[in-house]
């Protein structure tokens, strides 16, 4: 032409990157001896929804793992379920380095996972707790003590030892277990003395033993308490009733003391 001069119509916008578009572009040209315009598109595809993942918010008790090791495995697990997808290139990563909650203290963890994108921000939080195992108790009886004269016989004090070990137990935690240290015997009836009875308790969050005492005090020693052999002419005594009586004396000379209930008896009928 001579001079051509061009222009757009109106005053063309690029599309929004974030959520695309067509920008139609009209280009109008005038000269001495020509006018006309050309028109072309200028398109932006918006990008994928960013589409975050997550987990649900896990709780358990603690009894429902072997260990911290299961627990620690559990937890990264559930950081596994975060993820993104969508949009252009997304990056996820956590708030800070999350830490799985103690086996035995139990607690939560909050979890939170950051999304970025050329055209999206955001962030989605869960929680992972644990729930602490109830305390363990350990029950134990009192301290025992009595007299060997207490009991009818060796099998008497036996069965009360029994008993007495039937006293100790454990609640509570997860699946305690209680154990006797050795095989606890009960005393002697006759030589009395003390066990000493340690009953230890294991569970996954707690270790610990009790100890408690069975006495038998032996018996007092049994004394038993006889005259002198005797021996006199029958020119000593006026007649058979003075000898009846001497003789019913020296009977009479015989006891027995201490032990328990001790009893004495002559064999025969002297």
């Amino acid at each position: 032409g001579c001079a051509p001069s061009g222009s757009f119509t109106g005053q063309p916008v690029a599309p929004s990157l974030c959520e695309g578009g067509t920008t139609t572009v009209t280009y109008n040209v005038s000269d001495k001896c020509y006018s006309g315009s050309v028109t072309r598109t200028f398109t932006i595809t918006a990008p994928a929804a960013v589409i975050t993942n997550a987990p649900a918010n896990a709780s358990a008790s603690a009894c429902a793992y072997a260990d911290q090791a299961a627990v620690n495995a559990a937890f990264a697990a559930f950081l596994n379920g975060f993820s993104v997808s969508g949009g252009c290139a997304p990056s996820g990563s956590f708030t800070g380095q999350p830490v799985a909650p103690s086996l035995c203290e139990g607690g939560t963890t909050t979890v939170t996972y950051n999304v970025s994108d050329k055209c999206y921000s955001g962030s989605v939080t869960r929680t992972f707790t644990i729930t602490a195992p109830a305390a363990v108790t350990t029950n134990a009886p009192a301290n025992a003590s009595a007299s060997a004269c207490a009991y009818a016989d060796q099998a008497a004090v036996n069965a009360a030892f029994a008993a007495f070990l039937n006293g100790f137990s454990v609640s509570g935690g997860c699946a305690p277990s209680g154990s006797f240290t050795g095989q606890p015997v009960a005393p002697s009836l006759c030589e009395g003395g003390t066990t000493t009875v340690t009953y230890n308790v294991s569970d996954k969050c707690y270790s610990g033993s009790v100890t408690r005492t069975f006495t038998i005090t032996a018996p007092a020693a049994v004394t038993t308490n006889a005259p002198a052999n005797a021996s006199a002419s029958a020119c000593a005594y006026a007649d058979q009733a003075a000898v009846n009586a001497a003789f019913a004396a020296f009977l009479n000379g015989f006891s027995v003391s201490g032990g328990c209930a001790p009893s004495g008896s002559f064999t025969g009928q002297p």
